[in-house]
């Protein structure tokens, strides 16, 4: 009986719990459902807010391209104006530098007529003068031939020059070193097996001379020519050593036959009073 009743009691306990269990397995169920409810309204919630974003963000990324766009069309219309303005600017210069040109004429016209004007006034005078003043020229033509050619003289009857021509790109690329120093205007040096030498010229022209240089010193010699002396220039050296460049030259950088031809014939010209025969050889010497 007593273990009866102990089965008895302990069902009613059973009973109890399974009654419980349930209750609160029912309450997890409300609250879940309760949780998933409310989850499915903050998902729905957040896709709304998250499309209410997008929506947002596509506004202002259109918005963006439109203030870009908008940017760049100032931009180009700022450096439009810029660019007009430059070019205002620079047809302004122009137009002022062709005013001062055009005033400039102008007065230089006007300065012009004032001495045009003052020469007539004194052309009659300067007419009755002309005899004494074509006397006094050629007087003073042939003292100037005179001094002139006793400055050649006193300079001496032979000259003799030394040009150092630079060391080629072909020398360079082999190794080839400048020996040759120019120490000033008349003297060159050598270092050689027996010392420091030394050479001394009535002119040296350096590596960097010009063709123009050379000609300058030997410009003198054709007004000689034109006053009657015989005159001889000539280049000795070896194969190589530049002397048909310094001679002949080329058609953009000519030397002194063509540089003497055409000073030759400006002499000429300006003697206007003079005849003049002129008779053209030429030779090679090889030896």
């Amino acid at each position: 009986k007593k273990a009866k009743e102990e089965a008895t009691l302990k069902l009613h306990a059973s009973d109890a719990e399974r009654h419980l269990m349930t209750e609160e397995s029912e309450s997890l169920k409300r609250e879940r459902d309760e949780a998933k409810t409310s989850l499915e309204a903050v998902e729905a919630a957040l896709v709304e807010s998250t499309t209410r974003l997008e929506g947002e963000v596509n506004d202002l990324r259109r918005l963006r391209s439109e203030l870009e766009a908008s940017v760049e069309d100032l931009k180009e219309k700022v450096e439009t104006a810029e660019r007009e303005k430059r070019e205002a600017m620079e047809s302004f210069e122009k137009e002022k530098e062709r005013y001062e040109v055009v005033m400039k004429e102008l007065e230089t016209a006007r300065t012009k007529l004032r001495e045009v004007t003052d020469e007539a006034a004194a052309s009659k005078a300067q007419l009755a003068s002309l005899k004494g003043l074509e006397e006094t020229l050629k007087k003073e033509s042939v003292e100037r031939k005179r001094l002139h050619n006793k400055l050649q003289d006193m300079k001496g009857k032979i000259r003799v020059y030394c040009r150092v021509r630079p060391v080629s790109l072909s020398e360079q690329a082999g190794g080839t070193k400048e020996v040759v120093e120019v120490e000033d205007e008349f003297t060159v040096a050598l270092d050689t097996r027996q010392g420091h030498k030394q050479f001394l010229f009535d002119r040296i022209f350096g590596p960097e001379s010009k063709q123009e240089e050379v000609f300058e010193e030997c410009k003198h010699l054709v007004q000689s020519a034109v006053d009657g002396y015989n005159v001889c220039v000539f280049a000795y050296g070896q194969t190589g050593s530049g002397k048909t460049f310094t001679i002949s030259g080329c058609d953009e950088n000519p030397g002194l036959v063509l540089r003497a031809v055409s000073e030759l014939f400006s002499s000429m010209r300006a003697a206007k009073r003079k005849k003049f025969s002129l008779s053209v050889r030429m030779l090679e010497l090889y030896m």
